[in-house]
């Protein structure tokens, strides 16, 4: 069992320039075994997650902004990385098989992505880049 109580993304959001002129696209349905949802509305999202675990990040997290699409997102301002923290509710993730994330910003082309497990069963840190499409 792999279990990931911290997650660390690094990747550009919202700025106070730009911004989104559209909602992401509504997910499809999924069954709850099927999803761990860390933040959104469209499915149920897990409990204590810390959002700003200050990890020495020079930015900080607007978990309620809206962008003027009347969706809240999470805005990232004077953005270097970020961590979320699962510290108070670890999630077992060995059985899934995708990772989803919406991203918007408007001069980033790549995210890196590094799912953190600490439970000492496996690699803790891989580091993924991927292509925003």
């Amino acid at each position: 069992m792999r279990f990931f109580p911290f997650l660390f993304l690094m990747f550009v959001a919202v700025a106070s320039y730009a911004q989104p002129a559209t909602s992401a696209p509504t997910p499809p349905p999924r069954n709850a075994t099927d999803v761990i949802s860390i933040y959104g509305d469209a499915y149920t999202n897990i409990s204590s997650v810390n959002y700003n675990p200050n990890w020495g990040q020079s930015g900080t997290v607007n978990t309620d902004y809206d962008p003027g699409t009347g969706d809240l997102v999470m805005a990232y301002t004077n953005f270097n990385y970020q961590g979320t923290g699962f510290e108070a509710n670890p999630q077992n993730a060995s059985a899934m098989e995708f990772v989803h994330i919406d991203i918007w910003t408007s001069t980033a082309t790549v995210v890196n992505f590094s799912p953190i497990d600490n439970s000492g069963m496996g690699p803790s840190e891989v580091l993924v880049s991927v292509p925003l499409v």
